[in-house]
């Protein structure tokens, strides 16, 4: 029980480095003024969303953790990638103002269009398919430019 929860927690924290990239670039006054498309989410959904994601792929990391695949070394070398990527596009976007963060930041055009091949794949290891595809589907539902 003990490891399980300090594994949960080492997944967790992992996950909250690359959310705080967002508290530390903010979208500030210059993302305001661009003209975004009529669909684009209100700037307070973005940290609720984020953080139910960034939970998501915590639980899901942690659950493909304790399977007897011979895969989850791998898997979760994809999924630590996935959020070392996720923790460099908010500096790009944000903090730099590219606005094609996506053709100029890894984290965009590798993670953000890898992510289904990175969650297929930790479901698959998983066994437990749905469990784990609902926890880390959403981060693809945000997106939906990908």
């Amino acid at each position: 029980m003990f490891i399980s929860v300090l594994t949960f927690m080492a997944f967790f924290a992992a996950s909250a480095a690359a959310a705080a990239t967002g508290s530390l670039f903010s979208p500030g006054q210059w993302y305001d003024r661009l003209e975004k498309p009529r669909w684009t989410p209100p700037n307070w959904l973005f940290p609720v969303v984020w953080t139910i994601l960034y939970i998501s792929m915590t639980i899901a990391a942690w659950r493909v953790a304790f399977t007897d695949s011979p895969l989850v070394p791998l898997a979760l070398a994809l999924w630590a990638l996935q959020i070392a990527l996720n923790a460099l596009w908010t500096p790009v976007f944000f903090g730099l103002q590219r606005l094609w963060g996506g053709a100029d930041c890894p984290g965009d055009a590798v993670g953000g269009r890898g992510v289904d091949h990175y969650c297929l794949f930790l479901c698959r290891c998983c066994g437990r398919l749905v469990v784990c595809a609902l926890c880390v589907v959403g981060e693809h539902g945000w997106r939906p430019e990908l």
